[in-house]
């Protein structure tokens, strides 16, 4: 791409520091965050990719072992090959994902924010699957 006047054009350049940034810092320190949301992507090994992973019982024995109450369960089954579960709990939600294959996404909010209670929901699917 060639423009005519390349060797008179002058463009100007700003600075972060040319610009009022203080309302965007007082809202980035004013702040709340609601809870902590982990996007788990496991695969699956050859030997146990011709089955089922029966998602739902796997997450729902997950959040009774982490003593959450189920508010809602939603399983279909009707997405070609694969299935989707999304269950709510007074924690928070989980939404679940088998492509049919080898590929399953678990997408948890909890609104406890701390790192050790999303890392005992992985550990115990982990066991569970």
């Amino acid at each position: 791409l060639y423009y005519k006047n390349k060797d008179t054009f002058q463009p100007v350049e700003f600075k972060q520091s040319d610009y009022d940034l203080s309302a965007g810092i007082k809202q980035y320190e004013e702040q709340k965050p609601l809870g902590r949301q982990t996007i788990y992507q496991l695969g699956r090994d050859e030997t146990h990719s011709d089955s089922s992973p029966n998602i739902d019982t796997i997450l729902l024995s997950v959040l009774g072992k982490m003593n959450c109450t189920i508010t809602s369960t939603h399983v279909d089954r009707d997405l070609g090959d694969g299935v989707l579960v999304v269950i709510r709990h007074d924690e928070g939600n989980v939404v679940g994902v088998w492509d049919g294959k080898d590929h399953i996404t678990l997408n948890v909010f909890h609104f406890d924010q701390s790192r050790a209670r999303a890392d005992e929901f992985l550990q115990l699917t982990l066991v569970a699957a």
